[in-house]
């Protein structure tokens, strides 16, 4: 209950940001188009909260508002952002977040389908803390609505997005030059480092839907997650992960 009345407070000043709008809010940077987008991501929430609580009803209602807000912001982009493909892949990540919401999984695809290319361009274009949580976020869903729907031949078509996510990804100082695959075996497999931050949460879901595509080409992006960045041979989910392939006869011939 506490949950559905934040989400609803959280509305309501959506709401009021949007009717409210003028042109000295756009010049702000808040723009209607945003409140669309937020409003979108809230109806969301809200969705879900009913759907835990069981109110089938009011989750489909709260989906279907979602739904409209996606679309008002995929209208029309805001002022200076028409061409910005971190604003139409946010708008279509958040519109596979509400079709994941309401398991309709194939719109969810279709979805993902359109904001992963964007992710990637948002990265190319700009690799700052913003973008690489879209790319997260939309390779996070595709993970999912693969998972629940146990399809993994669908995620063939998401892998050449992967690589280009994966070119878009600024190198550390310490990535200029690729490394070894580290051999993990006895002690060595511990993990090393703290959790690393959304970059490592974004190898890490590259790394497992290539894994799961059960292609033997795709386990080269594999390698490339862990040759070209150092965040990826440190972080305790990688590592486990590498650990894992390692121990069924993958990634030792280093």
């Amino acid at each position: 209950a506490r949950a559905r009345e934040l989400t609803l407070v959280r509305i309501q000043a959506l709401q009021a940001r949007l009717h409210g709008a003028t042109a000295a809010d756009e010049a702000a940077g808040t723009a209607p188009e945003e409140a669309h987008l937020e409003l979108c991501r809230a109806f969301c929430a809200l969705g879900q909260v009913e759907a835990a609580a069981g109110d089938e009803k009011r989750a489909a209602e709260a989906f279907a508002r979602a739904l409209e807000h996606a679309k008002s912001a995929q209208e029309a982009a805001p002022t200076g952002r028409e061409g910005d493909p971190s604003w139409h892949g946010a708008v279509a990540q958040a519109t596979a977040a509400v079709h994941m919401g309401a398991r309709r999984y194939a719109e969810a695809k279709t979805a993902l389908k359109e904001a992963l290319p964007l992710a990637a361009k948002a990265l190319a274009a700009r690799c700052d803390e913003a973008s690489e949580q879209l790319a997260h976020d939309v390779v996070e869903g595709v993970h999912a609505a693969h998972e629940q729907t146990d399809d993994r031949k669908g995620l063939e078509v998401f892998v050449r997005g992967l690589q280009n996510v994966l070119n878009g990804l600024k190198r550390d100082a310490g990535d200029l030059a690729p490394a070894a695959v580290p051999l993990l075996t006895g002690a060595d497999a511990a993990p090393l480092g703290t959790a690393g931050g959304v970059r490592a949460k974004l190898l890490e879901r590259i790394a497992l839907i290539c894994v799961a595509t059960g292609r033997e080409k795709d386990h080269e992006l594999v390698r490339k997650v862990f040759t070209d960045f150092r965040v990826a041979r440190e972080s305790p989910g990688l590592r486990r992960l590498l650990g894992m392939l390692q121990s069924s006869g993958t990634f030792l011939d280093l």
